[in-house]
């Protein structure tokens, strides 16, 4: 089951930005709060093997991690 986080209205582009798009853009105007900020600043996920990649934008990317072990 895939579930996705997203705005309820359009942006400007006619799309849907999700839970990361949304909070950059918030950082982007300026309205988030110097602990919201760092907090946006440190929740940095990076891998060289994430796993299956089912979706990608220019905001963000959507992957199914491989199983453990």
């Amino acid at each position: 089951m895939y579930v996705r986080f997203q705005s309820p209205t359009p942006n400007a582009r006619g799309t849907y930005p999700g839970v990361f798009g949304l909070v950059n853009s918030l950082a982007a105007q300026g309205l988030l709060s110097p602990g919201e900020e760092a907090f946006r600043r440190d929740v940095r996920l990076e891998s060289a093997d994430p796993g299956k990649v089912i979706y990608e934008d220019d905001d963000q990317i959507v992957v199914v991690p491989r199983p453990a072990g």
